[in-house]
């Protein structure tokens, strides 16, 4: 199964990979970027989509991966905090009703 899975994967990743260049030589037309403080000259489109595209996924991985290690941080730290209380004493049973 593992091998099928790493197969996929690697299936996966060219076909993205070959998306991104076909992006890249489709969209040919040059493109100037007036950004905030900076402007860009001439650029290729394809190039900016492909950029935008592989930033904003890896954006997404670091901000995921942050959130699930501060998740399993914050029930790590719960976990110490509830088991190092004192136990609490056990209820006697109560009387039988006649």
């Amino acid at each position: 199964m593992s091998m099928l899975r790493k197969l996929v994967f690697w299936l996966l990743l060219a076909a993205f990979l070959f998306a991104g260049f076909w992006m890249v030589i489709v969209n040919n037309a040059p493109l100037t970027l007036n950004l905030l403080f900076a402007e860009i000259g001439p650029v290729n489109a394809g190039f900016v989509i492909l950029v935008v595209f592989v930033s904003g996924m890896l954006l997404g991985l670091v901000t995921g991966s942050s959130l699930t290690r501060l998740s399993l941080w914050r029930k790590s730290r719960q976990a110490t905090t509830v088991s190092s209380e004192p136990p609490s004493p056990p209820v006697p049973p109560s009387p039988p009703i006649y």
